[in-house]
């Protein structure tokens, strides 16, 4: 049955020392706390979803747990953190909506990408096989076309654009700021740089030392990504000039080099 998910923000200061939100989402009797945190905030989004669904992919098991578990297959500050399970759920909802503009989600993109590491594939795995169970067990549950809708959509999602589109949202509610639309000159110079630092990204998760699940988000892998997120500022700021980066990401280089500072 379709029930609102919504997507809660509460404010805290991150072990990293920064000022973000921690997100988790409801929806009828139903609790996806991301990793502990399960009541009060602020309301960021909302749209319609298969509430049964959402329960199938986040694992009904691991609803009310706190620091442990691993919803949507993601584990805690290793391999993702709470926007990322939230973007894992609601990328099942009716309309194309995810944890953008939540304060410190350009920081997690550009640490996780949209969805999290580890795990994709079974994650992408998970949603294909639950929605072929909805269509088989719940006729009228989902609707047949919207389970590849929803695939197309975790695909894109993993983009260069897409980050892009994300971090350019959140740069203008960080900043309290107007952004120009993206254009396509601008995409078109992003996609190839960026594209290189989403390698570099996964090569350097994998190649950190690390225990399975240790908490490496604001330790070992946020120092280790510095370079090469420094790398690609300096790639975009060879090809489009200062002044075009700023209109895409609403700060100057040098700060925009200052996230895993």
């Amino acid at each position: 049955m379709s029930a609102e998910l919504q997507l809660w923000a509460i404010e805290f200061e991150s072990a990293g020392g920064l000022s973000a939100e921690h997100t988790y989402v409801s929806t009828n009797g139903h609790n996806f706390n991301c990793f502990g945190r399960s009541s009060g905030g602020r309301l960021a989004r909302k749209a319609n979803a298969s509430s049964k669904w959402a329960c199938l992919v986040y694992g009904h098991q691991y609803e009310g747990l706190d620091d442990s578990g691993l919803p949507t297959g993601l584990s805690i500050r290793y391999d993702g953190v709470c926007q990322n399970v939230a973007n894992r759920i609601l990328v099942l909802a009716d309309d194309d909506i995810d944890a953008r503009e939540t304060k410190g989600n350009a920081f997690a993109t550009l640490m996780y990408g949209k969805f999290g590491f580890n795990g994709i594939s079974q994650y992408i795995q998970t949603v294909k096989a639950t929605g072929a169970q909805l269509l088989k067990d719940s006729p009228g549950e989902i609707d047949p076309s919207h389970v590849q809708v929803v695939l197309d959509r975790i695909t894109y999602g993993q983009t260069p654009d897409a980050e892009l589109e994300i971090l350019h949202a959140d740069a203008q509610e960080q900043e309290g700021s107007s952004l120009p639309p993206l254009s396509d000159a601008r995409r078109a110079a992003f996609r190839p740089i960026y594209s290189d630092y989403q390698n570099d990204r996964s090569a350097v998760f994998a190649s950190t030392p690390k225990q399975p699940g240790e908490q490496i988000a604001y330790g070992k892998l946020r120092s280790n990504l510095a370079a090469p997120w420094a790398k690609c500022v300096d790639r975009l700021i060879t090809t489009m000039g200062p002044e075009q980066f700023k209109m895409m990401f609403g700060v100057g280089p040098d700060t925009a080099k200052l996230a895993f500072a």
